[in-house]
């Protein structure tokens, strides 16, 4: 199953690069995006990660042997094959992503916080799909890079996608093209889980910054409130937290 509208002319744009190859393939529709070469499938867009001792560019032409489609690159390849040359590849990722969100009509949720992040996706992902077509982040895919990767799993059948966000170093705090904050602006509903007192000022303050960054426009953080903001729900959970003796979360 191809990705909606996902095209390698559309991803090229979308993410600023410069598509080199084959012109009869650019409205071509990739089937899926993979950074681990050994997972790419025949229709693929490869993303070519350099890390710390790997060079993904180096494993291209066995991608291209497994059917991959395009490959994102950040130097010029002497290959036969299509790709697009971009400066940064996870920039490109997240660019891509939050253009794909554009595509889908499927609900976003959205958790983040400081403790409890992974239950409470799981919870909610469970009773979710009882009666809806459900996509959740697996694993630790909850940072700068997984939580795009998640995003660009769902398919035309999900109905709902439950997507864990990582909290601490910015890493909820997803930058695309044009200062444009991707996951703020796909998320549908917000969940802020914590587990600290709420009078922890600094707390408090960081919380709000991170709750910003995703797109919920807010400066305070409401115990025990559900709140809307700019058509979407916000459910701020406290775990054992405590303010003028009361009691929140679960």
């Amino acid at each position: 199953m191809s990705l909606k509208n996902m095209t390698l002319e559309n991803i090229a744009k979308a993410c600023n690069g410069i598509y080199i190859g084959d012109e009869s393939l650019k409205q071509t529709e990739i089937t899926g995006v993979e950074k681990d070469s050994r997972l790419i499938e025949e229709g693929y867009l490869y993303l070519p990660f350099v890390g710390a001792k790997v060079d993904g560019h180096d494993f291209i032409p066995q991608v291209f042997e497994k059917g991959a489609l395009c490959t994102l690159s950040e130097k010029k390849l002497d290959i036969n094959k299509p790709y697009i040359l971009v400066k940064s590849v996870a920039d490109a990722l997240k660019a891509i992503a939050e253009f794909y969100r554009e595509q889908l009509s499927c609900k976003i949720i959205g958790i983040t916080g400081s403790v409890g992040k992974t239950s409470t996706k799981e919870i909610i992902a469970s009773v979710l799909s009882e009666k809806y077509q459900v996509l959740k982040t697996e694993g630790n895919y909850n940072n700068e890079i997984g939580m795009p990767l998640t995003m660009l799993k769902i398919r035309d059948n999900h109905q709902i996608a439950v997507i864990e966000m990582a909290h601490g170093h910015h890493d909820i705090a997803f930058k695309a093209a044009g200062n444009v904050n991707m996951i703020g602006n796909s998320v549908d509903i917000g969940i802020i889980k914590v587990s600290l007192h709420v009078d922890d000022k600094r707390f408090i303050r960081d919380a709000a910054v991170h709750k910003q960054q995703i797109g919920f426009g807010v400066s305070a953080l409401p115990v025990g409130r559900n709140i809307n903001i700019g058509g979407r729900a916000v459910f701020y959970i406290e775990a054992k937290a405590l303010r003028n003796g009361e009691h929140f979360g679960f």
